[in-house]
């Protein structure tokens, strides 16, 4: 009866392996930081999303180990990440529709902002009313006379 037991041991991951991961870690290091440079408007959260996802792959993988691990070890990180997804996903989503709330059931910050905009377009209202009322009483004391 032979037994067939998986060894165990501690791996030993090759000197240029993990030199190639720092270097793409330092690669991807550059682009996230040209990308908050840059003017990606609204894709800049993806695409740095993106990167540090990339990133956080090759530190769990090479780094630690995962990628010579026990495979119960590499469901256990993969499950938390997923379930973290879950929550940066529903986060994302509320932020993306956060304007677009129901009129009937609005709430108070929604009140807040609809206040906020009304007094400013108010504001810029009276100031286009003045500046109507400056330029027609400009006007009515350099209009020219009709006696000799």
């Amino acid at each position: 009866m032979g037994h067939d037991h998986e060894h165990h041991g501690e791996h030993v991951t090759p000197l240029p392996l993990y030199f190639a991961v720092y270097g793409a870690l330092l690669v991807l290091t550059v682009i996230t930081v040209l990308v908050s440079i840059a003017d990606l408007g609204s894709a800049a959260i993806y695409v740095a999303m993106a990167v540090a996802l990339t990133k956080g792959t090759l530190v769990a993988t090479y780094f630690m180990h995962l990628k010579w691990d026990d495979k119960f070890n590499v469901f256990v990180f993969t499950s938390a990440l997923l379930f973290m997804s879950i929550f940066f996903i529903v986060t994302a989503l509320d932020l993306g529709f956060r304007g677009q709330i129901n009129p009937e059931t609005d709430t108070f910050v929604l009140r807040n902002e609809q206040a906020a905009i009304a007094a400013e377009e108010a504001r810029k209202n009276a100031a286009a009313a003045a500046a109507a009322a400056e330029a027609a009483e400009t006007a009515a004391v350099t209009a020219p006379t009709g006696t000799p």
